[in-house]
């Protein structure tokens, strides 16, 4: 009887250790999601992220008029900037304001009208892409320098929030009626893409940022070996002299190719 009740106490104990930890968990986790809806991220959610379009509808009328007539130039005067999307992220309690994110699209129904000549010609292709390079340019110049709203990424302050803008420095998309074009100003390349097809690059020197400076010109015209230079290098230069098209892979893997092609188009003073 007595190895009876000791078993009996032993098993008593055990559920009484489960009844226990059963409940401690349920009141601690009941705990814990009271406290997170008065002083947590659940709180914090509810209490801002409702306040999304209200955040996205302050900065397009007031901070966006500006933005547009900064970036906007002679050759593209009609791009708009579009509050796409906000999103509430975080409380921050170091500033005690909520964050959000913004995204933003630009857009021109002017740049369609360089479609064609972009597509058809070289020439047609630098050119647009030279007007997308100002406007990027220009954007960047606003962001980081004219404006207070954006600093090397880090969230502007105001009216009770804190806002971060995704924007990208080395791609600028603007979007037509009927295309979409995009440029990455990156540190060796300049590149055109429309309708996801890249149409042109150029190289640049490492030292040039936006604007490229083509080498000096070779005093050679023909459809020949040059002296003193690579097959590849001829390769390059014979397809920019002899027809203007060039092997656009070629040219971005090949540094001695890319400079025949760059010499070739010098030397018969056209753009590619």
């Amino acid at each position: 009887m007595k190895k009876m009740k000791k078993a009996d106490v032993i098993v008593a104990i055990i559920i009484f250790y489960v009844i226990f930890a059963f409940l401690y968990t349920i009141i601690t986790g009941v705990g814990t999601f009271v406290a997170d809806l008065i002083d947590g991220p659940t709180h914090y959610y509810l209490l801002y992220s409702w306040k999304n379009t209200e955040v996205a509808k302050k900065f397009q009328k007031k901070y966006v008029p500006e933005i547009e007539e900064y970036i906007q130039t002679s050759d593209l005067p009609d791009i708009t900037v579009t509050v796409d999307r906000c999103s509430y992220t975080e409380y921050s309690k170091t500033f005690h304001v909520p964050e959000y994110e913004l995204y933003v699209t630009y857009s021109s129904q002017v740049i369609d009208d360089y479609y064609d000549s972009a597509i058809k010609s070289k020439r047609g292709a630098k050119e647009l892409l030279n007007m997308m390079l100002e406007v990027h340019e220009k954007k960047n110049e606003y962001y980081e320098n004219r404006s207070k709203i954006y600093w090397f990424g880090e969230p502007f302050q105001s009216d009770g929030r804190r806002v971060s803008l995704q924007d990208d420095d080395f791609v600028m998309e603007l979007s037509g009626n009927k295309h979409k074009y995009m440029i990455e100003n990156e540190t060796d390349v300049d590149r055109l893409t429309i309708d996801d097809k890249v149409v042109y690059e150029r190289n640049k020197p490492e030292s040039s940022y936006y604007n490229y400076t083509p080498s000096e010109p070779k005093n050679y015209y023909p459809s020949i070996e040059l002296p003193g230079s690579s097959n590849t290098y001829n390769d390059g230069y014979n397809s920019a002299v002899d027809d203007g098209d060039y092997d656009h892979d070629r040219y971005r893997t090949d540094p001695s190719y890319r400079q025949g092609v760059d010499d070739g188009f010098d030397e018969v003073d056209e753009d590619y």
